[in-house]
Parts: structure tokens; sequence; C-alpha cells
């Protein structure tokens, strides 16, 4: 079962209706795309007032995905890092000292104060938590401020390569649990709350001119429209997490789980064809380093047996169809006929010749 906070259906809020299509073009869209929509949003001028209210918690602050963290690959020294996260290399190579003093601060001081809700306190505050300057302080907020995606620029100018894609996630294995870290820090601080109720009492009391409401409306709608795209990425994530947890806890020799995007997308309430948009050029990088494309966490049934069949094969080429039948039952509960057996030994065959 996934998590009811990563559920895809959701409540509207009562002051916006999404219309259909809204939400099926942003759940759709090719990640630099999304990354620009995102910058603009977070760059207009309501979304930074209605962030710093000082009226008790912001109106708009972050909530953190629950069971996922921003990835270790932000704590460690810059020349240790795996040069499979492309982009993300070059953009921690580029900002090496801020990130010497995260790594100083330590994972759960930089998570609390920066990266996660806490991190929206007063600078004074984490100057007298911490210990350290608030000219740090404000530098490593503006750091924070400066980017959702490492490197964004870059990474909306660059296609993803023909090998691999954009690596959103990789899986990182703690205290024997797979766990889902972040490569991106949009997707790592987690999606938007918005105060519905305390603009619904700034509203009444006149804080806002029909104008200004116009605008915040607008903005309202852009941020639940991202909120949709994330709550979407991570729940297909997770998705892969629990279904794939053994795979990922066992390492590459053994094989992944049969499951059709068809089945996944009907447990994520999400149409097939948006399933497979979300996967497209998109990769997850797994505990021992190889880059993969969410694509292939999808096996089909034909592919996974005939990936058996294959296996079997070159183990024993002599064993006869009747007892690949019969161990294909034994061990892993599938009735295949011979006459698919047959075909499917024909084709591992001619690869053989080719």
């Amino acid at each position: 079962m996934l998590s009811t906070v990563l559920s895809v259906r959701q409540t509207i809020n009562p002051f916006l209706k999404l219309a259909a299509i809204q939400v099926s073009q942003t759940l759709e869209m090719k990640e630099p795309d999304y990354e620009s929509l995102v910058s603009r949003t977070e760059r207009n001028i309501w979304f930074i007032k209605l962030s710093r209210f000082r009226h008790g918690l912001p109106v708009i602050r972050r909530i953190p995905w629950p069971h996922t963290r921003l990835a270790s690959v932000y704590f460690q020294e810059t020349e240790h890092v795996s040069s499979n996260t492309g982009l993300l290399a070059s953009f921690l190579g580029e900002h090496h000292k801020i990130l010497g003093w995260i790594r100083e601060l330590g994972r759960g001081n930089f998570e609390r104060y920066f990266l996660n809700p806490a991190g929206q306190e007063d600078p004074v505050r984490i100057v007298k938590a911490l210990g350290i300057t608030s000219r740090r302080v404000k530098t490593i907020q503006d750091f924070m401020k400066s980017f959702s995606f490492y490197g964004e620029e870059s990474a909306a100018r660059t296609s993803p390569p023909v090998q691999g894609g954009y690596p959103v996630a990789r899986v990182e294995i703690d205290r024997g649990k797979p766990w889902l870290s972040w490569l991106i820090p949009h997707y790592a601080k987690g999606k938007y709350h918005i105060n519905y109720e305390a603009l619904k009492i700034f509203r009444r009391d006149g804080k806002f001119t029909r104008e200004e409401w116009r605008d915040i409306s607008g903005l309202l709608i852009q941020l639940e429209k991202i909120n949709r795209k994330q709550t979407a990425m991570a729940a297909v994530l997770e998705f892969i997490l629990r279904f794939h947890k053994v795979w990922f806890l066992r390492g590459p020799l053994k094989e992944l789980k049969p499951v059709t995007q068809r089945l996944a997308a009907g447990r994520l309430a999400l149409a097939p064809s948006t399933l497979s948009r979300l996967c497209r050029n998109r990769t997850l990088i797994t505990p021992w380093g190889e880059e993969t494309r969410l694509e292939q966490f999808f096996p089909s049934r034909k592919t996974w047996l005939f990936n058996r069949l294959r296996r079997l094969i070159v183990k024993r080429p002599d064993i006869s169809s009747a007892l690949i039948q019969k161990e294909l039952a034994d061990r892993f509960k599938a009735d295949v006929s011979r006459r698919l057996i047959n075909l499917y030994r024909r084709q591992i065959n001619l690869e053989k010749k080719i």
C-alpha cells in the first residue's frame, strides 16, 4: 500500500478548481519545462511575501515527503562525488565552499534549519542555535533559495544523455532499509503547504485589494499544479522502492519482479499514458551506482519470462522444454505452455547465431 500522503487523488482547496487538462499538462511536462515553471513561480513577488508572513507560520511553506531525504552526495567531499551524477557533480563542484559549511553543520542540523520547514525561522534564532555567524546563515539561506534544481539554468538547456536521463533520486541503504534520497533539492524540500484558512481571514479583513487577490489566486493555481506533479513523482518512486525492495537490498544479480505500467498506474490513480510520460527521460541511481531508466522498473511478464528462459538455457543447454515448464511452475508459480517455451527457445537460439 502506498502511504496516504502520496495518494495522487487529492482534495481541491476551497478557492481553486483545477481543470483536468491543466493537471494533465503539468503531470506530463518534460523536466526542463517543469524546472522553468517552478523557477518562475518561486520568483513571484506574492510567493516571496506569503513565504515570509510573520503571523505565526508562513502562509506558504514546504513539508518534506515521509521516508525520504536529501541524497548523501550533498554531504560528501566534492572529490568523492561519483561522476554518474552528471550535472549534479558539476553543480556541487561550483559551490564547494558553501557545501563545506553544510558538511560542518551535519545532515541533521542542515535539514532542520535550512532544508525543512524550520529553515524559515528567524536567522537570529538559527545563529543562536548553531553558534555560527549571521553572515554564514544568510549565505546558506540564499544558496537554498537560489535553486530548486541543481544547475537549473544549464539543465534547462541540456538534453538528457542518450544512455541516461535526468537523475531524480538515488536509493541508499541505511541500517538494512532502502531510502529514497533525492538528488534534486526541489523534491527534497517537499510539497507546498498553503494555509488557506489564514488566506481566508486576510481576505475577509481586507488585507488584499481585488487586483492583489487576482494575482494571488494565479499563484495558488501554479502551486497546486506543481504539487500535483511532485505528488505523482514521489508516488511513482515510492511504488518502485516498495515493489522492488528485495532487488535493491540484494543487488543486480537478482531479477526485477514483473509489473506492468498499467497495473502500477491503476494503483497510483494515474492514467497509464501519464505514468509513461512521468518515467520518460528520468532515472534512478541504484545503491551500487548504476543509473537506471524509470521505465526499466516496469518489466513486462514477457520480458521477465524471456530472461528466465535465457538464464536456464545458458546454464543448462540440454534441458528439455518439459523440465523448463516444471521449474518455472515450481520455483516461480508461472503457468507457461510448452508451445510458448519452444517459441522463446527458438528466439534465444537465433540470438546466439547472430
